[in-house]
C-alpha cells in the first residue's frame, strides 16, 4: 500500500468522483444557480458540443478552473468532479464533495443511484522495451498472463464484481486496454469502486467506502515490478 497521499510516480491520467440520480429536467433550471456557487473556483464554462444521434439531455456542461486541471459536469442525472491534477485522497475528497454537495443542493434529487471514485491511469509504452514498462502488470485471479512489452498490445479487458461491507454495497472493476496515440502504444487502465443507492446525506461515508474498494483492487492488479515504477524509489 502506499505509505503518501498517492504513489510519488504513479501514471495518472485522471481522477473523478461521480454522483448518478434518477433524471431530473429541473437540473436545466438549475444550471445558473449551480454555476454562481462553484464559479470562485470553477469560473470558465464549457456547453457540450452534441453529436448526430447521442441522448443530448445526458451530455454533461462543464465548469473548470481557469487552468484546465479541475472540472464540475452536471447533466440531468448526474453531477461529477474531476481533476487531471490528483493531489492525493484527503485534498481531493475535499474538494469534491464541496463542489459536488454545492451543485446536489441546487438540485436537490430525492436519493442517489450510485457514487462512483474513478482513476485512470495512462502509460506510454514507446521506452526501451528492456524496461519492460507494463512491469509485469498482472491481474491475479482475474486473467492469465504477464502484461508486458509487446503482449500489452493486444489487451482489451474488463473485469466488474460486487462487493458488500456491512450496509453498504457496490461494485469495484477495471477496464485495461492498449490504445496507439501518435506512433506509439499508451496502456489505459480505468479501476474503480462504487456505492449503491447512496444516502444524500452521508455522501463522505460513501466516498471513503467507493475509494477504499477502487484502491484495494487496484493494489491487487498491480505486480511488485510495476508498484517500484511508481514508487519514491523508482529510477524512471
Amino acid at each position: 500500500m502506499p505509505t503518501g497521499p498517492k504513489y510519488p510516480n504513479q501514471q495518472l491520467r485522471s481522477v473523478s468522483l461521480e454522483t448518478y440520480f434518477p433524471g431530473r429536467l429541473g437540473v436545466y433550471a438549475a444550471f445558473g444557480e449551480i454555476q454562481a456557487a462553484v464559479e470562485k473556483t470553477l469560473p470558465n464554462l464549457f456547453v457540450p458540443n452534441f453529436q448526430p444521434g447521442e441522448p443530448a439531455a445526458l451530455r454533461p456542461f462543464q465548469m473548470r478552473d481557469a487552468g484546465q486541471q479541475r472540472s464540475l459536469a452536471v447533466a440531468v442525472n448526474q453531477v461529477t468532479y474531476v481533476t487531471f491534477d490528483y493531489p492525493g485522497y484527503p485534498t481531493f475528497i475535499e474538494e469534491a464533495l464541496r463542489m459536488v454537495e454545492a451543485a446536489l443542493d441546487c438540485i436537490k434529487p430525492p436519493t442517489l443511484n450510485r457514487l462512483v471514485y474513478r482513476y485512470e491511469n495512462e502509460i506510454g509504452m514507446a521506452r526501451d522495451e528492456s524496461k519492460n514498462l507494463a512491469v509485469n502488470l498482472t491481474f491475479p485471479g482475474i486473467l492469465p498472463g504477464v502484461f508486458g512489452g509487446s503482449q500489452t498490445r493486444a489487451i482489451n479487458a474488463a473485469f466488474e464484481h460486487g462487493w458488500q461491507g456491512g450496509v453498504l454495497h457496490g461494485a469495484h472493476g477495471f477496464h485495461a486496454r492498449a490504445e496507439e496515440q501518435g506512433g506509439s502504444t499508451v496502456f489505459k487502465v480505468t479501476v474503480f469502486g462504487s456505492v449503491e443507492g447512496c444516502d444524500l446525506a452521508n455522501l463522505r461515508t460513501a466516498a471513503d467506502e467507493a475509494h477504499r474498494v477502487g484502491l484495494e483492487l487496484f493494489e491487487s492488479l498491480i505486480s511488485p515490478g510495476f508498484r517500484d515504477f511508481i514508487s519514491s524509489n523508482s529510477g524512471e
